[in-house]
């Protein structure tokens, strides 16, 4: 069983892998938002942690981004403790797990959200309150 040390030592970890390939917030997000999801559906061996980690980022970067990290560069950053095959059948039963639904709102899009020209709308209308 993964406990939220567990889980908070590895979003802590994939915060400098994902700054590590620049890749988006938005990806950064949905692979937490993966993992969370893949974790309440499935217990998960301390040894296969990092592997959950690495696999969850890669569904998601194959989501929103233009070029994904590639999978030996993931692994290589896992000191290669993990095959190409380990991480493609995580990928299928995550996949199989989550039925495939992939997309969800995600921090990221509620920022976005909030933060898109909101203060200049509101400031912007000239608008007469009586």
């Amino acid at each position: 069983m993964v406990t939220a040390e567990a889980r908070c030592r590895l979003v802590s970890w994939l915060i400098p892998v994902h700054r590590h390939f620049g890749l988006s917030f938005e990806a950064l997000c949905l692979a937490v938002n993966t993992l969370d999801r893949f974790l309440s559906t499935t217990p998960v061996a301390a040894d296969c942690f990092q592997l959950l980690g690495v696999t969850a980022l890669l569904i998601a970067c194959k989501q929103v981004e233009v070029h994904p990290p590639r999978v030996k560069q993931l692994l290589a950053l896992c000191c290669d403790s993990f095959t190409r095959q380990q991480l493609c059948n995580l990928e299928c039963i995550i996949l199989h797990k989550l039925h495939f639904n992939l997309a969800a709102p995600t921090i990221g899009c509620f920022l976005e959200h909030f933060t898109q020209g909101w203060p200049i709308r509101c400031c912007a209308t000239k608008t007469r309150w009586t």
